[in-house]
């Protein structure tokens, strides 16, 4: 899973593995290790809506279930949500399917 943040939104791109393992376990993440034994865990899973959340070293992106089945199934190359949060922010979600090796 490659993860890019910038200002207020996430991409991520999928491998064909990774993509597997989504439809197959309902989830894939990643983990980043830091140098003073802390770590970062990235986890994009399918659910029952959109939500996006942060807590315990830990971003859960979780993707509506029949919007990303019916993406899984397709040659579309992407899914997307935008949530609006306070002070009309918003935070966006892009995710790709990455088909480079």
């Amino acid at each position: 899973m490659k993860i890019r943040l910038y200002q207020n939104s996430i991409r991520l791109r999928l491998s064909s593995e990774s993509l597997e393992l989504l439809d197959r376990e309902n989830h894939v993440d990643t983990q980043l290790n830091f140098p003073d034994n802390k770590f970062l865990i990235m986890e994009l899973k399918i659910g029952d809506n959109y939500s996006c959340q942060y807590g315990n070293d830990k971003i859960v992106i979780q993707l509506e279930s029949a919007a990303t089945r019916s993406w899984l199934g397709t040659e579309g190359t992407s899914i997307s949500h935008i949530f609006k949060l306070d002070n009309n922010l918003e935070m966006s979600i892009l995710v790709e399917k990455d088909f480079l090796k």
